[in-house]
């Protein structure tokens, strides 16, 4: 389902959800201002960041990953993010969506990647695109506080394949852990993204702040684990399909790059999906250019909700006109709140008023 306008949703049983159209601010207009302008010049004036709790959760023998937790003092439902590529969970659309969300009533876990926002000393390798162990042990673990409720899953970017990928590969398993999912701006094939930013010109400034990242990444560990990560090895290396061929792809047991990208994308497991689903797509970004059979295969998914915009960069979705006073100008953040509120309340009236009838009878 493609929603494009202000649109209403409605779940077999629920009551519909309408969502205001993406209006881009005047003065942003343009792939680069909308992506970049909330990342230097931001302004969170709604709400204020709540309390947090630094949390690490053990993923296995080797690897734990660090949560950045904001509890709310009595049982409620939680909310789980994962940041995009060679970033970490203080990036300010983690924050302003932290914010949002725990105003709402929701628990949050801004949750890094392995080896990101400093942790490479609680992992026992790098992390890659496709890479679903790490927020499963961390569901699990939530699972199993009892001021926890259910479960909901947010990813921007690269997080964003995770959070589907897992959400296919747990339809599969007939597995209802999470109630929903959002996707802010996702990867959904690996090989087409890393292809893109290689090769266009319009994007050549982010493929090496990308690099820069990984290079950083990987040079703390080679300090670390100096026999497994050989300091220097990168030196040639200028593209993100060498960089994945060189380390990713043997250090994260793939084959080799093509290997990596095939098996680790969301793409193949968006049928899958059971899980109800909302994605938020920019018609006019640069880093992720969906194409139009990717477009369609999300479309054709069963549980995902597609909303597209004309305009709106790669997570930007800075709006110019704000129809709620209680919403502030980060457009996306506030949809992918707007959802996972609305999953929530519908799901919850449901099982409340199956309940009911099964106590009739």
């Amino acid at each position: 389902m493609s929603l494009q306008q202000q649109v209403a949703f409605r779940p077999p049983g629920g009551e519909s959800l309408e969502m205001d159209a993406f209006q881009p601010h005047p003065l942003l207009r343009g792939f680069h201002r909308m992506t970049l302008a909330p990342m230097f010049f931001r302004r969170d004036v709604k709400h204020p960041m709540p309390l947090t709790e630094k949390r690490v959760f053990e993923v296995d023998g080797q690897t734990s990953v660090l949560g950045l937790c904001s509890w709310q003092a009595e049982r409620s439902p939680v909310l789980v993010m994962m940041h995009g590529f060679a970033g970490h969970a203080d990036r300010p659309y983690m924050r302003g969506t932290a914010r949002k969300a725990f105003a709402s009533g929701f628990h949050v876990v801004r949750l890094n990647m392995r080896n990101c926002g400093g942790t490479e000393h609680l992992a026992g390798s790098m992390y890659h695109a496709g890479l679903v162990s790490d927020l499963l042990a961390v569901i699990h673990a939530l699972r199993s506080e009892p001021l926890c409720g259910p479960v909901h899953l947010a990813g921007f970017s690269m997080g964003g394949n995770v959070v589907l990928r897992l959400g296919g590969l747990l339809g599969q398993r007939g597995c209802s852990d999470v109630r929903s999912l959002v996707a802010v701006s996702p990867v959904i094939d690996l090989a087409h993204c890393a292809d893109n930013l290689d090769q266009q010109r319009s994007v050549r400034v982010y493929r090496k702040s990308f690099l820069r990242g990984l290079r950083a990444v990987y040079n703390r560990r080679a300090r670390l684990s100096p026999e497994r990560y050989e300091p220097g090895r990168l030196a040639g290396v200028r593209t993100l399909r060498a960089f994945d061929e060189l380390v990713t792809a043997p250090d994260c047991g793939f084959e080799n790059a093509d290997d990596y990208y095939s098996r680790a994308s969301s793409r193949w497991e968006l049928q899958n999906l059971r899980i109800p689903s909302l994605v938020l797509h920019s018609q006019d970004d640069l880093i992720v250019p969906l194409s139009q059979d990717q477009l369609e295969e999300l479309e054709a998914a069963p549980m995902v909700t597609l909303l597209k915009s004309q305009h709106g960069g790669h997570c930007g979705f800075v709006a110019g006109r704000v129809a709620d006073s209680d919403a502030d100008r980060y457009w996306a953040e506030n949809r992918l709140v707007e959802y996972v509120n609305w999953i929530e309340r519908t799901t919850t009236e449901v099982e409340v008023s199956s309940s009911h009838s099964a106590n009739q009878k």
